[in-house]
């Protein structure tokens, strides 16, 4: 595998350039710090293990028994003996690396646990879990139960904790339970929250590549797509099927857990904003390809009719719908009624209309924007849960189980059953439509922003363009305004064991920085929409007499002049904050750099070489190679809207951070102020976009330019042009 910095610009998620390293040696030296971390490592637990040992005997001579020795005290004494063996190099500041090789040496599949008796100590004293099989994130009682298992090994000693993880096997039934409680564990805990994680795509292949291409080395994904569904499904299956757009679902959520005590004092509204973003992408597309766009489909809006959209996800583990099918009661794990949907779809109606949210007790308190996405994601935090009911979740599992909703026939359940694969099916933007239509309902009772909750006294946005840029960052002048959008070729990387359904066997020792010498590597190809980079050039004017922080929001959408029906189709591209001095200024910002895209491109190979995260990226975002829509061949214009505010009065914390336009932050509260989505998050007192913009001097639109490059062989004239004014960007 090349390193990231071999990696073309254009790369997947950012390439070389978001990354550092955190050895800048030659390979012998880092060959040599490796060895001597190793060597230090197995010192350090052969003198655990003879202490432990030691102790262990002279507590059987006095006890007679293993278990009269409590947890507490083996591992207050296996702390003891690790302080006793440090030397300076090794003082307690660096207990955390410590834990991080402990936790290299379990994934390379070298469990510190070898001693019978430290197993059944173990066992007996932590025991083993059951893994949940058919688990989805969409049921309120197994998410529950994952989240139970979460604290219980967020609470054990950290040997105890990857002993006990390593146990759980990871089947074709237990894969999406094996997710989601390892990946929880390992980014509560205090001791491995630090720990850079590779895509999931790359360890839990399943979720993400067909089941064919994980038997056959080498393949071509292109060739391995659905056939048989409608022309605009196949049209839009490229952006469907993207490994990037379901892993960005996929982690929201998992960051974002619904059962799970509460990470964010403003999660619900973050659900209703990360989902609006993806449609509104969705609908760009769509509107690209002429296509109207997506129809909601739902309670009142054909859930009883006949689901005519078929869908083979071709990935192992999951069914496949065929066309015309009805939705009916499922009854596998528990009772989730079509009914049941119906009637919280009219409560959140009713909550909707007279802008009130009901209580258990009788109560009623005001409608937010917050409330209305804890309700309508049924969040055990949210208020009146069995009321309001779970309509989200019983509406993606209700999906999935259409083949068999009895579980008569043990048939595995629908990509709809978990958010690694829920946004590869054409019916999640239908339903999802569906969901954002409630919240719109919401947004038309609230009151339109005005004019004074948008100026800033004395600044004018006089301008914004874009520029491509070459591989240097330098623009270019004779692309002003005009993007360029292309698919290219892919290789993926993965690790997929054939043999991996023993219910015995471990899978987690191939995890993460390491894998047994007998798993190879599977590599895949396919074909990927990217982008030619780009930067912003935005020109203010500060008619103050001191600096202003002024926090800019970018916005792109198709062009439309009627406001209203632009505010639906804006996407967020960016989110910053910049100190602008009295006069005029410039303002540049590169494409890379955008708030809202996950910046990772490090895979285990590249995690054994010592590459670390750019700036801690590297969970939550958009992919960076899908941050502009895709366009059209004949060119299609965009609107490219800007509006500075005043990132004084904004924040709540000084530090605008790099992930809050679409995570926010996960451990304080958001530092901006503002709605998600701010100014595009309601109505506007404004008709039209000119409007707007004449009557707010601190905003801006200009016209862009997208245009598809279908042909993106290297003998492509346009292409060969490009590459020859900008130094053959890729």
């Amino acid at each position: 595998m090349t390193s990231p910095e071999e990696r073309s610009l254009l790369g997947d998620r950012g390439g070389g350039q978001h990354i550092t390293t955190k050895q800048q040696s030659n390979q012998q030296s880092f060959a040599y710090l490796t060895f001597t971390k190793l060597l230090a490592v197995v010192c350090l637990v052969g003198t655990l293990y003879l202490s432990y040992s030691m102790i262990r005997k002279s507590t059987a001579e006095r006890s007679g028994t293993m278990e009269d020795l409590s947890a507490g005290t083996v591992f207050s004494i296996m702390k003891q003996s690790e302080r006793e063996g440090q030397t300076g190099a090794m003082a307690d500041t660096d207990i955390n690396r410590v834990s991080d090789e402990i936790f290299t040496l379990l994934r390379r599949g070298v469990f510190l646990v070898t001693d019978d008796k430290e197993e059944e100590f173990i066992r007996h004293n932590y025991g083993y879990l059951k893994p949940i099989p058919n688990f989805t994130p969409y049921n309120r009682e197994q998410m529950r139960q994952l989240h139970r298992n979460v604290k219980d090994l967020v609470d054990d000693p950290l040997k105890v904790c990857l002993h006990r993880l390593s146990k759980i096997p990871r089947t074709v039934n237990t894969t999406s339970y094996s997710f989601f409680l390892e990946r929880g564990v390992l980014k509560l805990r205090n001791d491995t929250s630090h720990i850079t994680l590779p895509p999931v795509h790359q360890v839990y292949p399943r979720f993400f590549f067909p089941k064919n291409a994980l038997h056959h080395n080498n393949s071509n994904l292109d060739e391995m797509g659905e056939r048989n569904s409608s022309k605009l499904n196949l049209d839009m299956q490229w952006f469907r099927e993207a490994i990037g757009v379901s892993e960005h679902h996929s982690q929201w959520h998992l960051t974002f857990a619904y059962t799970e005590t509460i990470r964010s004092l403003r999660q619900g509204e973050k659900f209703v904003y990360m989902h609006e973003q993806l449609l509104a992408r969705y609908d760009a597309e769509l509107l690209a390809l002429g296509y109207d766009r997506v129809k909601e489909w739902g309670p009142g809006a054909g859930l009883r009719d006949e689901l005519v959209d078929q869908y083979n996800p071709r990935l192992e583990g999951f069914s496949a719908r065929p066309a015309n099918t009805i939705l009916q009661d499922a009854n596998t794990i528990r009772l989730i009624r079509i009914a049941d949907v119906e009637v919280a779809s009219a409560r959140l109606y009713e909550s909707t209309r007279d802008f009130k949210v009901y209580l258990s007790n009788g109560d009623k308190i005001p409608l937010d924007s917050n409330l209305i996405g804890l309700m309508v994601e049924a969040h055990d935090h949210g208020p009146n849960v069995e009321y309001y009911g779970n309509i989200h979740n019983d509406g993606h599992y209700l999906v999935a189980s259409v083949n068999d909703p009895s579980g008569e026939m043990g048939l595995p359940l629908g990509p709809m059953a978990i958010p690694s694969t829920a946004a590869k099916d054409p019916i999640f933007y239908k339903w999802h439509k569906f969901i954002d239509n409630i919240f719109e309902r919401f947004r038309r009772k609230l009151a339109p922003l005005r004019r004074e909750e948008l100026m800033i006294p004395g600044i004018v946005v006089e301008d914004i363009n874009t520029y491509i840029t070459d591989k240097r960052g330098i623009e270019t002048s004779d692309t002003v305004n005009q993007m360029y959008t292309f698919f290219e070729r892919k290789l993926y990387v993965t690790f997929y064991d054939p043999d991996d359904d023993s219910p015995d066997e471990s899978q987690y020792h191939y995890t993460y920085k390491g894998i047994p010498h007998n798993i190879k590597p599977i590599h895949l190809y396919t074909s990927e929409i990217n982008h030619t980079p780009f930067i912003y050039n935005v020109t203010i004017t500060n008619n103050n007499a001191e600096e202003s922080l002024l926090v800019l929001r970018v916005f792109l959408a198709p062009k439309r002049e009627n406001l209203e029906e632009s505010r639906k189709l804006m996407i967020q591209m960016d989110k910053f904050v910049a100190r602008v001095p009295p006069g005029v200024s410039h303002v540049t910002r590169h494409s890379y750099d955008s708030s809202i895209v996950e910046h990772r491109d490090l895979y285990i190979d590249d995690l054994n070489k010592g590459y670390s995260c750019r700036n801690g990226n590297c969970t939550c975002g958009w992919p960076l190679n899908m941050l502009l829509p895709r366009g059209q061949e004949e060119n299609m214009e965009f609107n490219l809207f800007i509006l500075a505010t005043d990132w004084e009065k904004d924040r709540i914390r000084p530090i605008l951070d790099t992930q809050s336009s679409y995570c926010g932050s996960t451990v304080v509260e958001d530092p901006d102020s503002k709605r998600f989505g701010f100014p595009f998050n309601k109505r506007m007192e404004f008709k039209t976009m000119s409007e707007l913009i004449n009557s707010i001097g601190n905003s801006f639109v200009r016209t862009v330019r997208i245009k598809y490059l279908p042909d993106h062989r290297p003998d492509s004239l346009l292409l060969q042009e490009l590459h020859r004014r900008h130094g053959k960007l890729f």
